[in-house]
């Protein structure tokens, strides 16, 4: 029941965000769907790889969904990964980090601020490789279609 509840937040969440962004009409239902399946990887999997490996395969379901809609209905790709990886975004971190520092735990702040910093690289490693990927995917599959000349 917690999956259904979180996966019904963050659907809202990244609807709502689409809509203040100015996200194109017909991309919200599309582009706050990739949000929750991407939040419902991140929960699924925390227990069994931890929050870094789940983040990486979230934010990957959310990337790769995203490019591959974009080229599906002609969007740029960030209409979708944008307000799809919101609900990814690890602001509990950064609260927590300056939380500890003001408490004066440095080494906490220290420890919670660096898995922050590492957390939002493999986000943003994630949807620059899975650009790449789905960028020479496409590439490819244009080529083939692409009737040969004698």
């Amino acid at each position: 029941m917690e999956l259904v509840q979180a996966f019904v937040f963050s659907f809202a969440a990244t609807l709502l965000f689409g809509v203040g962004m100015y996200a194109p009409r017909r991309s919200l239902l599309l582009g706050a769907l990739f949000g929750a399946l991407g939040y419902g990887v991140y929960l699924w999997l925390s227990p069994l790889l931890g929050e870094m490996g789940a983040m990486f395969f979230g934010t990957l379901a959310v990337s790769l969904s995203g490019e591959i809609a974009a080229r599906v209905f002609g969007f740029p790709s960030i209409v979708f990964i944008f307000p799809g990886v919101i609900p990814l975004v690890p602001g509990v971190g950064l609260y927590q980090t300056i939380l500890t520092f003001v408490e004066g735990d440095t080494l906490s702040a220290l420890s919670i601020g660096v898995e922050t910093v590492l957390i939002a690289a493999i986000m943003a490693m994630t949807i620059g490789v899975s650009n790449v990927a789905v960028r020479v995917l496409a590439a490819k599959i244009r080529k083939r279609k692409r009737p040969t000349e004698t």
